[in-house]
């Protein structure tokens, strides 16, 4: 429904029980349903990119696998406050969605350093990465928004492949609680577009914005 459900999962996660570094790894199980689900539906309806995939993704999963990297060395408590800060940030940045991202830009050399540093903020959280993505493939990488949307889900499945192999290494998945969110995640994206309808969305978002802050106030007050 809000098309930022990992703020919700995560959320989820660690109000159930699960320590903030484990919550952000088993994500990614439902993350990953969720993508590669979202892309081959978009192939099933045709829409096609001109541009190459896999420069784009070797991109994307460098940086995600910096950041998953990252995250795992951190000392818990620190990784528990930048994961709050950074929930908050990337919750205004969601909401705000520029109109400006709507519209094409020329493709510059400048998207590549872009598409690093977003896949880094994939594979460290997760959450919202797919408004980054969607805004560099417009404003810098030149695709209209149609197939940047179909671009960045296929991108999203890819980036998070290296970031849940290194948190798999790490042993941060919790298995079960991963497959209950990945048939979760299988159903909402099935079913998720057909119940937002006019103000569904803001209703969601509303919702979504005092989960992140609960969540985030709780990681700050305990780490």
């Amino acid at each position: 429904l809000a098309g930022g459900g990992s703020f919700l999962s995560l959320s989820a996660m660690i109000w159930l029980g699960l320590p903030a570094d484990v919550a952000n790894a088993t994500n990614r199980v439902g993350v990953l349903v969720q993508s590669v689900a979202a892309a081959a539906a978009f192939q099933r309806r045709g829409v096609e990119v001109s541009e190459p995939l896999w420069p784009t993704a070797a991109a994307v999963c460098l940086g995600a696998t910096a950041g998953a990297g990252l995250s795992v060395i951190l000392p818990p408590e620190l990784f528990e406050r930048l994961l709050a800060a950074t929930m908050l940030v990337m919750l205004g940045v969601t909401l705000l969605r520029p109109r400006s991202w709507l519209e094409p830009g020329e493709a510059r050399r400048s998207r590549w350093p872009a598409l690093v540093a977003a896949g880094a903020y994939g594979g460290f959280l997760q959450a919202g990465v797919g408004v980054l993505l969607l805004a560099v493939l417009v404003l810098l990488g030149g695709l209209e928004p149609v197939r940047a949307n179909a671009r960045k889900v296929a991108l999203v499945a890819l980036l998070t492949l290296p970031a849940l192999a290194i948190y798999v290494a790490w042993g941060l998945v919790d298995w079960p609680a991963g497959a209950l969110l990945a048939v979760g995640s299988a159903v909402g994206g099935a079913l998720g577009s057909r119940l937002t309808v006019g103000a569904g969305a803001w209703l969601v978002w509303g919702a979504v914005g005092v989960v992140v802050v609960a969540t985030a106030t709780r990681l700050f007050m305990t780490g």
